[in-house]
């Protein structure tokens, strides 16, 4: 009796990197994406409390 327990996760090789590649990297980008676009709206939100004069301890600029 063998006692080679080992499984074969990878069947198709090829095809389950470039899945795994075709999922991964559209995911990244909407993150980046979704990253840059909360960092340009809370900075202009920031600069919109600096404009109305709000002090630096104000609940509206509390992290």
């Amino acid at each position: 009796m063998s006692q080679n327990n080992r499984k074969n996760i990878l069947i198709n090789k090829d095809f389950q990197f470039r899945f795994v590649l075709y999922t991964f990297l559209p995911t990244l980008l909407s993150q980046i994406v979704l990253w840059l676009a909360l960092e340009v709206y809370m900075n202009k939100m920031v600069d919109k409390g600096i404009l109305a004069n709000l002090p630096e301890d104000h609940f509206y600029f509390s992290e």
